[in-house]
């Protein structure tokens, strides 16, 4: 029994026809109509199609449509898989290949594992080099990312300005998402004002354009940016509006972020009941992101609230998170001193003072932003009387 909807099959040869080879805009077009929402029936519809699709060129093009597709819903783990080996198939146009590179590179991104993704961007652009192709220009901002998880700032801004600069030569729209990006990367590097500006202009962009989904991501990243400036009533404030926003939203990456941020704001301003809510819900709704980076950020979090309320299982928990970290590779936490500093607290004086001199590392190679001159401090002053020290 077909499942196809009667209008999807015609909709999506008379997009394919109409863009004559060039499959981002195809794919765009297709994505359009599924901009809210779960793409559930529109993937039954091109896995009906592509069923009896014989030619390669178009089997490859619906390929990377059900990877889109796969994309919008967070399904990572079934892109790679589904795509085949468009990528490497040389028989194909090169424009085919670099869009498999590009969702890739997406899937390593989720997978919180740069450096794939980073190959995956370079052989995309390696193939688009000599073919005029939209997804090129995505690749760019991908490589932007990738540096961003490798904590290679300088690099990642200046991928962004060249995908900025990319899209104003061939007359599209720059989306906030440019700024926003840079604007992350200024912030790491403790360039506020910077950052600031660069947000404003993300914030601007979506309230022209009235998307909820867009501000609530300008809104929370403005909220990640005051949590690194020790600024929690700011923090919560945007994390509040943000996650108002995303209510009627299909974005599980957004809402554990959101989350993530309204329980670090209220871990810093005490409040740890209200954390403790926003800390599980977190955990949640990140495991449905399928994003390693927002598991690994919302298990920690959530363990500094168990060490801040005395829950007997704080100790496991943060042992759990931290190794989560390290096992997958995952950028550092903006508090992972912050665990490192509570998990000293529950165990032996050896262990404690290890934990702490870990912790003093990581924030002395970001003391530069007030969040980690902050920890820095209450590092030095535990580890001045702590009974592991050697005496003086």
């Amino acid at each position: 029994m077909s499942f196809l909807p009667p209008d999807y099959e015609q909709y999506i040869n008379e997009a394919y026809e109409s863009h004559n080879g060039d499959v981002y805009r195809f794919l765009e077009e297709i994505l359009a109509m599924v901009e809210s929402g779960l793409p559930e029936p529109l993937l039954v519809a091109v896995g009906e199609i592509l069923e009896k699709e014989t030619d390669p060129v178009r089997s490859a093009n619906l390929r990377l449509l059900i990877g889109r597709l796969r994309m919008k819903k967070q399904d990572y783990r079934n892109i790679i898989p589904g795509l085949g080996d468009i990528h490497l198939d040389e028989s194909l146009p090169g424009n085919l290949r670099c869009c498999a590179y590009w969702l890739h590179a997406q899937v390593h991104v989720a997978n919180a594992d740069a450096d794939k993704a980073l190959d995956c961007c370079r052989k995309g652009l390696e193939i688009s080099s000599d073919i005029e192709d939209r997804t090129a220009v995505e690749i760019l901002n991908t490589t932007g990312v990738c540096y961003f998880h490798l904590e290679q700032y300088e690099d990642a801004i200046r991928y962004f300005e060249k995908y900025i600069q990319a899209l104003e030569d061939i007359g599209d729209t720059v989306p906030s998402k440019a700024y926003n990006n840079i604007a992350v990367n200024y912030s790491s590097l403790g360039e506020s004002k910077a950052s600031i500006d660069a947000y404003k202009k993300a914030l601007a962009i979506e309230k022209k354009n009235r998307n909820p989904r867009s501000i609530a991501i300008a809104l929370s990243n403005l909220a990640g940016h005051f949590l690194t400036q020790n600024n929690p009533e700011s923090a919560l404030e945007y994390s509040e509006n943000a996650f108002d926003m995303l209510e009627d939203v299909e974005d599980n990456f957004w809402r554990s972020q959101t989350l993530i941020n309204l329980t670090q704001s209220n871990l810093l301003l005490e409040k740890y009941d209200d954390a403790m809510k926003t800390a599980e819900q977190a955990v949640f709704i990140a495991n449905s992101s399928q994003r390693v980076s927002e598991i690994a950020d919302a298990m920690l979090t959530r363990a500094i609230v168990f060490a801040k309320l005395g829950k007997p299982d704080a100790a496991d928990a943060i042992e759990k998170a931290v190794i989560y970290f390290e096992s997958n590779s995952v950028r550092s936490s903006d508090f992972m001193e912050m665990a490192l500093f509570e998990w000293s607290k529950l165990v032996d004086p050896d262990t404690s003072r290890r934990l702490l001199l870990k912790a003093k590392r990581t924030a002395e190679s970001r003391s530069h932003i007030p969040l980690f001159q902050m920890m820095l401090d209450k590092v030095n002053a535990a580890l001045s009387g702590h009974p592991g020290s050697p005496a003086r």
